[in-house]
């Protein structure tokens, strides 16, 4: 069921009007910056869409200490001749705003939830624990102009 839910919503559909939507499933994932010490946030986009370049084309930022960016600059720094930005954002409000600039449409919100189990160490003995994580999944679209 989510394999046939995730090819719908990653691929470019018609509607029965005759015009064209873009969907995309959206995760975002926090990140510690070593050389700026402070956290940022990445866009986690799923693949397979032909009208997400944008998304995809974010450059990778490299968050080591030593580690040198270049060829793109911070959304949150942006001016009118920017073009490519680097896969950085402060807050999810700034993710969200760069997906509005971006036509991209927010559709709902779902909770995706994993557990897996750690074995936490209690003297001589290891106790297995279950780890629950969860994270909110952001399904957007885009009407596409010809």
């Amino acid at each position: 069921m989510f394999v046939i839910l995730t090819i719908c919503f990653t691929s470019v559909m018609y509607s029965q009007t005759g015009s064209r939507v873009a969907y995309i499933i959206i995760r975002i994932d926090g990140q510690w910056d070593y050389a700026r010490s402070r956290n940022f946030i990445k866009i986690n986009a799923e693949t397979g869409n032909p009208m997400a370049s944008e998304i995809y084309n974010l450059k990778e930022y490299v968050s080591t200490k030593k580690a040198v960016n270049s060829g793109a600059s911070f959304y949150c720094e942006k001016n009118d001749t920017t073009s490519v930005y680097f896969n950085y954002f402060l807050t999810a409000t700034e993710v969200m705003q760069f997906l509005a600039d971006h036509d991209w449409q927010l559709i709902t919100v779902n909770t995706e939830v994993s557990s897996n189990y750690e074995n936490i160490q209690e003297g001589d003995k290891y106790i297995p624990v279950t780890k629950i994580l969860s994270r909110p999944v952001y399904y957007f679209k885009k009407e596409i102009t010809q």
